[in-house]
């Protein structure tokens, strides 16, 4: 994937983060990811906690 359809991709994940409460335990983020149908970075379907650390981490959403 270029940068620049990474950079949109995760311009739509900061939003739906926002909305979800990226505060939460990872694990609560990652079922709600996948219950909205958000596909993971590599277009998966079933997000994990560990993606999801790593996408707000990337995102600089938390630490």
């Amino acid at each position: 994937m270029n940068t620049e359809a990474a950079a949109a991709r995760d311009a739509g994940l900061i939003d739906i983060l926002t909305e979800i409460g990226w505060e939460q335990p990872y694990k609560d983020i990652a079922e709600q990811l996948t219950e909205r149908g958000v596909p993971t970075p590599r277009g998966g379907d079933t997000w994990n906690a560990m993606t999801a650390m790593r996408v707000l981490k990337r995102l600089g959403l938390r630490q």
